[in-house]
């Protein structure tokens, strides 16, 4: 089982939020896919089945100093973002880099919640 974190907040919020947190734990962060869905025929969302959905899909690869990456995807819903560590055995990241980066969720999830709630602006890829 993937570990997986759930926020109550929109799908770039949630993804600017864990590349900071991620960053100052000393970590790169590159956004390596995003689907906003483009049109109302795009989605096949298994959350919704409608053709105008509003979910947006993340991918973010999350380096240490050395050793493989590990990938976050981010599946944003209706105002709710489900975060979730890919654990590939073929590319198994280091299980230290799994806390480290369980911690960091975990944390910006709770910042997020304590936040008052602020309009994202969505075109663009997080800040370098």
């Amino acid at each position: 089982m993937n570990p997986s974190v759930d926020f109550e907040c929109l799908g770039e919020e949630a993804a600017r939020a864990v590349h900071g947190a991620l960053e100052a734990e000393g970590l790169h962060v590159v956004r390596s896919f995003d689907l906003l869905q483009p049109g109302p025929d795009a989605c096949r969302c298994p959350h919704h089945g409608t053709p105008g959905c509003t979910c947006q899909y993340s991918v973010l690869l999350v380096y240490p100093p050395a050793g493989l990456p590990a990938a976050i995807t981010v599946h944003a819903y209706e105002g709710q973002a489900h975060l979730e560590i890919i654990l590939d055995p073929n590319a198994l990241p280091h299980a230290d880099l799994v806390r480290r980066i369980l911690a960091s969720l975990v944390e910006a999830g709770g910042r997020l919640a304590q936040a008052p709630r602020t309009p994202v602006s969505r075109p663009g890829a997080l800040p370098a």
